[in-house]
């Protein structure tokens, strides 16, 4: 009965000491991730660089939706109550 248990004892913690490093490790990799990143912005900054590169002035513009700025299709209110 006893050594039973203390077999399942020793097992629980071997799982958990087990579980507990692969969380350390994933901390520790998130961790020098965000390191990294606040050099490169740190690094950027100091170059005189925006830490956000803007997009293409010179391009087409896009805005969610794919609804154009330049075509005038509007509906007026006349319109919507005929369609109810």
């Amino acid at each position: 009965m006893h050594e039973s248990q203390s077999e399942d004892y020793k097992y629980e913690i071997e799982r958990l000491a087990n579980e507990l490093q692969e969380v350390k490790k994933k901390y520790l990799a998130q961790k020098r991730k965000d390191q990294e990143n606040r050099e490169k912005e740190r690094n950027l900054a100091q170059a005189g660089q925006p830490v956000i590169q803007p997009q293409r002035p010179d391009g087409p513009r896009f805005t969610g939706g794919g609804f154009s700025f330049k075509q005038h299709n509007r509906m007026t209110l006349q319109a919507l109550e005929q369609q109810s």
